[in-house]
């Protein structure tokens, strides 16, 4: 499956983390296409030392919650980023 990377992704991410459920595998994709967003943030809250595995954090974190995830959204940053806010939180 090619995940299009773009304003419009082939796949949107509540279909992804659905389908990981079944296929963890498939989370990946949500890796791949949010992780650069979420790091960024992560720079913001903690700064660029620890910002890496709060970011690897957060998606351990998703990933281990992805069945709460509701997957008509289309887009998962919003809670990837209230993930990563608690993290930061719980480092700090």
């Amino acid at each position: 499956m090619a995940d299009h990377q773009g304003p419009h992704p082939a796949v949107h991410d509540g279909e992804l983390i659905k389908r990981s459920l079944t296929k963890p595998d498939a989370f990946e994709s949500v890796f791949n296409r949010h992780y650069p967003a979420v790091l960024r943030f992560c720079i913001g809250r903690v700064g660029h030392s620890e910002a890496p595995d709060v970011a690897a954090d957060t998606f351990l974190r998703a990933f281990d919650r992805r069945h709460r995830f509701d997957a008509d959204q289309p887009t998962s940053l919003p809670w990837l980023f209230g993930n990563a806010a608690n993290v930061s939180r719980e480092r700090i």
